[in-house]
């Protein structure tokens, strides 16, 4: 029930957030963005999102290899949209739907928990990893561009650089020295590493297999991370061309870096935060808020019509989780 009222009420808070940024364009601004999907524009916005769909399916694909299971590439795709969908809807858009991912990969491959798990971890872990490097030439690139930010934008970005930089310097620390972290989480509640907490220590080992620095298969994965990221930014260069004409890296570097900020507030799809922060942001780069809020909606647009397709794929495994059930209530009664 208490996850219920979050949900509701910061969706309430996104959309009259959403709401006040709009009315301040107008609605004419918002239908003269979503008419680039209707141009070639639109065709090369989604093509580069697709590109980056396909990239993170082939690296999770990647990871289960590596933990001997070669799965089809087709099969995991409907796992990974779905799971997109309940992580982008979400009030937490890069948190979310990690619950669901291993439950429907479950579903779709006997796969046992400990690395079903371990390979949602490591595909986390990989991602963070490649955002903290982007965000931080982001904010560098907005630097380069406008000088100091605010002061209040300052600390916050401070705040995120640190709070990334220390939980990643740990687990990297601590991996390659095959030193558990969670003993220090599980040992208050009396879990260690006997038979209460085999399936937690067995999954870490297994995420520690893979950060494996003198292995090919981390950089492996990390490249693959690189190229997600960069067709990411890409499509933030592809935005920003087609609205205003031919720019430079840094403009969508720095513009990235906001959209970053915007997925870390408590809001479903980044309502509102992530208008509001590229508004802000556009501002300050000279290009005028109107052109941020048109950027927003275009790239709200692109991972929509992704979400989209993984809402089927989710009311798919809810249909096929309903007719086990019934199958097992029926097969009781007889």
């Amino acid at each position: 029930m208490k996850k219920v009222l979050f949900f509701l009420v910061t969706s309430i808070i996104g959309i009259i957030v959403f709401g006040l940024v709009i009315d301040i364009i107008g609605w004419g601004n918002v239908a003269q963005s979503f008419s680039l999907f209707r141009e070639w524009g639109g065709i090369a916005i989604l093509a580069v999102t697709v590109l980056s769909v396909v990239v993170s399916i082939l690296r999770w694909k990647f990871i289960l290899k590596v933990q001997g299971y070669n799965v089809s590439k087709y099969k995991l795709a409907d796992v990974w949209l779905l799971s997109f969908a309940v992580t982008y809807l979400t009030p937490i858009t890069i948190l979310g739907g990690e619950g669901l991912r291993a439950y429907a990969l479950k579903k779709k491959f006997p796969i046992p928990w400990g690395k079903n798990i371990a390979s949602i971890i490591i595909d986390r872990f990989l991602d963070i990893s490649m955002f903290f490097l982007f965000f931080i030439g982001g904010i560098f690139s907005f630097l380069i561009l406008v000088g100091l930010p605010p002061e209040n934008v300052g600390l916050i970005f401070a705040v995120i650089i640190v709070i990334l930089g220390i939980m990643l310097g740990i687990f990297y620390f601590k991996s390659f020295r095959k030193e558990s972290i969670l003993k220090w989480f599980l040992k208050p509640f009396g879990i260690r590493k006997g038979k209460n907490g085999r399936v937690f220590f067995d999954t870490e080992k297994e995420v520690f297999r893979f950060f494996e620095p003198n292995k090919r298969f981390m950089w492996q994965g990390l490249l693959l991370t690189f190229l997600r990221y960069f067709l990411i930014l890409t499509r933030c260069w592809l935005i920003i061309f087609f609205l205003r004409g031919g720019i430079s890296i840094l403009i969508p570097s720095a513009a990235f870096s906001f959209v970053s900020l915007a997925s870390l507030f408590p809001l479903p799809a980044a309502l509102g935060s992530l208008e509001a922060s590229q508004a802000f942001a556009f501002g300050f780069l000279g290009l005028g808020a109107n052109m941020g809020i048109a950027f927003s909606l275009i790239l709200r647009g692109a991972e929509l019509l992704v979400c989209l397709v993984g809402i089927i794929f989710l009311i798919k495994l809810g249909i096929k989780s309903m007719e086990t059930k019934i199958t097992e209530k029926i097969g009781k009664l007889e």
